[in-house]
């Protein structure tokens, strides 16, 4: 009945061919649906949920922050131990310290091994020591014992990572051992750790640089101003971004740096907080300062002051000016005035310290740059002259011991930097040394932040609900709209978490944590949803009334809050019996001896089963799994624990069992869809908690999360409806695919409710021919010769269109935008309201991120305006589809002409909301000097972009596995005799376009390595695709696969033939191509077949048989 309708209504399509055309969704909602749940399984896996008993518990933000603080203060405590130990070594033996160094050289450290927990080789048995060009010949160093103290901590603190000291002579002990690239030019007492542990009061600090002509002079083989500025550098080298600083160049005239268009012009006149980004930009600066002209020192004093008048708070920080010239004043004593003036101006809370370079300073020059250092009553400060200019660096470097008062007795714990290593995002916790009541130097411990803030980072409570955690000065330093700590690889953009946290409500209790107080508090805050890839799809708003509870960690300036949405509650899986068979086969096939391998378009994989991985947030310390190698005892130990052969749990969190033993009922349900395979090219599971099933079964990257990948994020996004993806290049080798999606809910015995909690997703992908095909089978006027059809999002990314199927040696199908592709129908949209322009805030690339919303509930029927076009919602999905009169013209949107459209970099040209432009970015307002954003009402803070994922390197690695195995499925390509019989197929390709680009006379179906495209000889995009054929016993899904009966996929398929072939009756056939070359008779001898994975392309000179014709193909 059901394939009857289908012709009926296509014969009406062409007889009626004067009747007015139109589209519909509701018939490619309904084929959704039924590929979801015939084709994917959704409908029987929430079955086998709603069998379940899940236990619906309301969150307690008291309790769960008070967890939390607990948690993280245990993970402070042993570092903080280890730190005091080392300190009390070096106290206890600092006597024993010899001139004689009897550790290796870090230059010269050998017999290392690469170590995954410190991202570089490292030797555990020994530490090493460097030495700086600057330290005095009889420098100490450290004895053996100190190293026996850091190989214990490490013992007892596996998690630990660098440990070291540094001495104020400028050796530098470091365990473990590790190697660097040069023996003396490293000083630990240039670097903000030990300035900051030396000096932990915030500085305000602006550099006076002398750049008069006399400053060309050499010395050795410099001048001095090279000298000059490599001092001033280092300068800037021991600050941290609790300081501030400024910089004023001077001669006859004074300077201060003027920014620039990619960062502010702030410098020119505000201290700029000593962050990365600013540090590198004042280097830059420098590094082009040039001698000339004369020296004016009054100008560049009162240069300098300006900075003090305009910095609100220098109260409570050591502020400085440090003055270096190689020459006398041309203005006379105006300086002395200028430093009693406005520094009585500022309550005298300014020293000026003074630095003369070289041997030929004269004496008058001297006298008044002492005379400048001892102007302040309260701040008198040393004058220093430097006849050796070698010596400047250090000299001045060092000015931070003038502030040195007392020797701090608690640790001192840095801003977050990014360890140059490879260990992401680190905190140093350093404790000054002493004896006799003089610093000796300085111990530290490095604590990755990706340990030390797990717990929040992977805080899953409930689905409004969040934590984060602020230092003292108000930094965020984990928040759901930040990036990881493990994902940082860049310096990091210091956000304010009133940023992130805007409500003026929050203000109180972000104050409330500045001070180290607890407390608990109730307003209306946002949520900020991801709608999938937020450079192309950005980001959603809900106000959500808020509970917020916060409390300090014990041991640290950090402080803790969780956000409990009203009413939001935990959906916990009562406990799920482990069942009948093997429930759980781990995904690491490369340490798998039992199951039987085969080849999935590029990936060594498993068809029996899905493979299960556990990400990181299943693990109850997600950084130890990620940072060591699991082994194969690891995994029978999984294997034990999940299938019930034991309960001794290794390491994972509460809920993990269950939700294993709860989805492993997919495995029977994609059996009994295993007819689907040749249309299917991946399906997958995936649970809240993070349980991970594929199938067919392969390795996953230890460093997949599927929460933050883009399908997961869109489908989660779109609760309960049928979630499209635009097309994609699949990074595991089966070309350009598109995923189809949508949310699993705790199990209900009456079935799952609207507001149900989301347990899981699950997903599958397909390929672009195949959706394709869907579109045209429901849609039968979308073959009338005059219109085309596509398929948009509410994102405005086009999900099929018919230039995707075209044969052709360059296909755009990837990230093409409506703005782009059908501008007219765009423009039109956007003088509708129907497609509005919004953006976000990306703080991690200082970005404002500019996207599209296509919303139309009750859909758009311009078939009798200008341009000529109807768009339809598809019901319970997040596409519509959309039919256009042929020829519309249009003066285009602004976009860039480079395909893929990348939004991230395509700077936007035209800002204006009724403006059409494809997706684009601006730069973001940032007061660097203030590291603070100015912010847009109108635009919310993006959430983080994606991690890469480097599949080419895991594909790479099982290049040698695969070589010889079976593709897990035959897919036949080269016994497909019609265009709709190839169609779809994942892994074939219909052959229709020579090498040159002419036509061929028979077109044949065949392994997309042979034409990907349709055009032979096509390479797939990036090598990303290779045929998927048996090698010769044709595989277990043998035979003709074009018709399948009774499932939903094969009735597609039938559809598809049987409307095209009506609709092809109704037109006037194109003439057939005379360009191909004339069919011989020539027999070769045993020829590979198409499509065929053991063997390379043969030269296409070569002859074929194909379906019983001989034919040469031309090269």
């Amino acid at each position: 009945m059901f394939l009857s309708v289908v012709i009926l209504c296509c014969l009406c399509a062409c007889v009626g061919h004067a009747q007015a055309v139109s589209v519909n969704g509701n018939e490619l909602s309904t084929q959704l649906t039924n590929t979801a749940n015939n084709g994917l399984g959704v409908s029987d896996m929430q079955t086998e949920l709603n069998k379940l008993t899940y236990t619906d518990t309301l969150l307690n933000g008291n309790y769960l922050v008070q967890q939390l603080s607990t948690s993280l203060a245990s993970k402070f405590s042993g570092p903080l131990d280890a730190l005091k130990a080392i300190k009390r070594a070096v106290e206890d033996n600092y006597l024993d310290f010899t001139t004689s160094r009897t550790m290796t050289q870090c230059c010269q450290a050998s017999q290392l091994e690469y170590s995954l927990k410190f991202k570089t080789p490292v030797s555990f048995t020994e530490g090493c020591v460097s030495t700086s060009s600057s330290s005095p010949s009889n420098s100490k160093y450290p004895t053996a014992d100190i190293v026996d103290v850091m190989k214990r901590n490490y013992q007892n603190n596996p998690s630990l990572k660098w440990q070291y000291f540094a001495t104020e002579d400028g050796v530098y002990l470091n365990y473990p051992s590790v190697t660097r690239s040069s023996c003396s030019a490293y000083d630990p007492r240039f670097r903000p750790f030990y300035a900051e542990s030396a000096t932990p009061k915030p500085k305000n600090v602006v550099v006076v640089i002398d750049t008069s002509g006399s400053m060309a002079e050499r010395h050795n083989s410099q001048t001095l101003m090279q000298i000059a500025r490599d001092a001033a550098k280092t300068v800037l080298e021991t600050m941290n971004p609790n300081d501030k600083v400024g910089i004023v160049d001077f001669e006859s005239s004074a300077s201060t740096p003027p920014g620039d268009s990619d960062t502010s012009t702030c410098y020119s006149s505000s201290l700029a907080v000593a962050t990365p980004q600013n540090v590198n930009y004042l280097k830059s600066y420098i590094d082009k300062l040039n001698a000339r002209g004369g020296t004016n020192y009054g100008l560049a004093l009162e240069a300098a002051f300006n900075y003090f008048d305009k910095e609100p708070l220098i109260q409570g920080k050591d502020n400085v000016i440090l003055f270096l010239t190689d020459g006398e004043p041309s203005d006379g004593n105006r300086a002395l005035d200028v430093i009693k003036g406005r520094n009585l101006a500022l309550g005298n809370q300014v020293a000026v310290m003074t630095f003369g370079l070289g041997a030929s300073l004269s004496q008058s020059a001297r006298t008044i740059l002492a005379a400048m250092s001892d102007q302040t009553e309260q701040t008198k400060a040393p004058f220093t002259h430097i006849a050796d200019p070698d010596k400047l660096r250090s000299e001045m470097a060092e000015y931070y011991n003038f502030f040195s008062k007392s020797i701090l007795t608690e640790p001192i714990f840095s801003v977050p930097y990014v360890d140059l290593l490879g260990l992401g995002l680190v905190t140093s916790a350093c404790l000054p040394t002493s004896t006799g009541g003089k610093l000796v130097g300085v111990v530290c411990v490095d604590i990755s932040m990706s340990d030390l803030l797990a717990d929040v980072t992977y805080f899953r409570q409930g689905q409004l609900s969040y934590a984060f955690i602020a230092d003292g000065y108000g930094r965020a330093l984990m928040h759901p709209l930040l990036p990881r700590p493990y994902e940082i690889q860049d310096d990091p953009i210091f956000v304010n978490v009133h940023t992130l946290e805007s409500s003026s409500d929050a203000v109180a209790v972000l104050n409330s944590m500045k001070a180290g107080l607890s407390g608990n508090s109730s307003f209306t805050s946002k949520r900020v949803i991801s709608r999938g890839s937020v450079t192309k799809e950005g980001v959603t708003i809900s106000n959500i009334l808020s509970h917020y509870f916060w409390t300090p960690i014990s041991g640290s300036n950090f402080s803790v809050c969780v956000v409990v949405g009203a009413n939001d509650r935990q959906a916990t899986l009562s406990s799920v019996p482990a069942g009948s068979g093997d429930l759980f086969r781990y995904h690491r096939l490369d340490l798998d001896t039992e199951n039987s391998k085969c080849k999935h378009f590029q990936r060594l994989a498993i068809k029996d089963s899905s493979t299960v991985m556990l990400t990181s947030a299943a693990f109850t310390n997600p950084y130890s799994y990620i940072d060591n190698n699991e082994m194969s005892s690891d995994i029978t130990r999984y294997d034990l624990y999940f299938n019930g052969r034991t309960d001794t749990n290794p390491g994972f969190k509460d809920t993990i069992r269950n939700s294993v033993r709860a989805t492993y009922k997919i495995d029977d349900i994609w059996k009994a869809k295993q007819s689907q395979s040749q249309y299917v090219v991946w399906r997958y599971l995936a649970t809240t908690d993070g349980v991970v099933r594929v199938n067919p079964g392969v390795q996953l990257q230890k460093e997949f999360d599927h929460t933050q990948r883009p399908w997961f994020k869109r489908t989660i996004a779109n609760k309960g409806k049928n979630v499209v993806s635009a097309p994609y290049l699949d990074g595991w080798g089966s070309g350009y695919v598109i995923t189809l999606g949508r949310t699993l809910h705790e199990g209900s015995s009456g079935g799952h409710s609207q507001d149900a909690v989301v347990v899981g997703v699950m997903a599958t992908d397909f390929t672009v021919n195949y959706f394709y095909n869907l579109m045209r089978s429901t849609n039968p006027d979308c073959e009338n010769p005059d219109y085309s059809c596509f398929i948009v999002d509410t994102s405005g990314y086009i999900v099929m269109h018919g230039d995707f199927v075209q044969a052709t040696l360059t296909p755009m199908i990837e990230d093409v935008h409506i703005t782009v592709k059908e501008p007219a129908v765009a423009i039109d949209l956007i003088s509708k309201n129907q497609l509005t322009k919004t953006a976000c805030i990306n703080f991690e690339s200082i970005r404002n991120h500019y996207t599209w919303r296509l919303s139309s509930p009750n859909g758009i029927d311009n078939l009798q305006g200008t341009p000529e076009y109807q768009l339809r919602p598809v019901s319970n999905s997040n596409i519509f589809v959309v039919i256009k009169k042929l020829g519309t013209s249009s003066s285009g949107c602004t976009c860039t002409s480079i395909h893929p459209l990348v939004p991230f970099t395509y700077k936007c040209l035209r800002l204006s909301a009724r403006d059409c432009e494809c997706p684009c970015y601006e730069r973001a307002e940032l007061n660097y000097c203030n590291n603070t954003f100015l912010l847009d009402d109108r635009w919310p803070p993006c959430t983080p972009i994606a991690p890469t994922l480097n599949n080419a390197a895991q594909i790479t690695s099982e290049t040698n596995s695969v070589a010889n195995l079976n593709a897990c499925y035959d897919r036949q390509c080269s016994n497909r005799s019609s265009k709709n019989d190839c169609f779809g197929v994942a892994g074939c390709s219909w052959c229709s376009l020579q090498r040159d680009g002419s036509s061929i006379d028979s077109p044949f179906c065949a392994s997309q390595e042979v034409c990907y495209f349709g055009q032979l000889r096509q390479a797939c995009p990036d090598g990303a695709c290779i045929g998927n054929e048996e090698k010769d016993d044709g595989g277990n899904e043998g035979g003709n696969a074009g018709i399948i009966a009774g499932a939903v996929v094969g009735g597609i398929a039938v559809i598809v033939v049987v409307s095209v072939a009506i609709v092809t009756c109704c037109k006037k056939p194109p003439a057939a191509s005379s360009t191909y070359p004339a069919r011989q008779t020539i027999e070769p001898s045993a020829p590979p077949a198409f499509g065929e994975t053991n063997s390379q392309p043969p030269p296409y000179s070569a002859v074929y048989t194909q379906k019983g014709v001989v034919w040469t193909i031309p090269p």
